[in-house]
C-alpha cells in the first residue's frame, strides 16, 4: 500500500512582504516629487485673445553660449536686445533689468516664450524662466 504525501506546505511571506514595503516606499517618494518639482507653464504657441488683436510677448532665445536675446513680438514698438553671458552662464541681473524695463514701457506684456537652443543646459533654461515669472510674466515653452 502507497502512503500518501503530505500536501500541506509552508509558505514564507517575509520577502513578499519587503517587496510590498519597498514599492509603497517609492509610491509615496515619488508622489511627494510630483508636487514639489511641478512647474506651471503655459502653451508656447497657438491662442489668441478673444478680441482676435494678439498680445505682446516677449520672445527669449537662450543661445549655446547662454547669450539671452530679447524680443518682443506684436508690440507697438519694436524692441530688440542680447544680453551677453557672464562666465558661460546667463547674466540674471542684466536680465532682470530688461525685462522690468519692458514690462513698465509696454502695456499688457504679461507672456513670455523661452526658446532655447538645442545645447543650452536646463539649469539655464530655469533660470531664465525663474526671473522672468519673478517679473510678474507668464512663461511658456517653445519645444526644439
Amino acid at each position: 500500500m502507497k502512503k500518501k504525501k503530505e500536501i500541506s506546505f509552508d509558505l514564507n511571506l517575509i520577502p513578499f512582504i519587503d517587496m510590498l514595503s519597498v514599492c509603497i516606499f517609492f509610491l509615496m517618494l515619488t508622489a511627494v516629487w510630483i508636487q514639489v518639482g511641478s512647474l506651471e507653464i503655459k502653451q508656447g504657441l497657438g491662442g489668441q485673445t478673444e478680441d482676435n488683436k494678439p498680445t505682446p510677448t516677449i520672445l527669449t532665445y537662450i543661445n549655446s553660449q547662454s547669450d539671452i536675446e530679447l524680443s518682443l513680438k506684436d508690440a507697438d514698438a519694436p524692441h530688440k536686445a542680447t544680453i551677453k553671458a557672464h562666465n558661460g552662464k546667463p547674466n540674471l541681473k542684466n536680465l532682470k533689468l530688461s525685462v522690468t524695463q519692458l514690462v513698465s514701457k509696454t502695456q499688457n506684456l504679461k507672456t513670455a516664450l523661452v526658446m532655447p537652443d538645442q545645447k543650452t543646459s536646463y539649469q539655464d533654461m530655469m533660470s531664465v524662466m525663474d526671473v522672468l515669472r519673478k517679473s510678474q510674466i507668464s512663461v511658456g515653452i517653445v519645444p526644439l
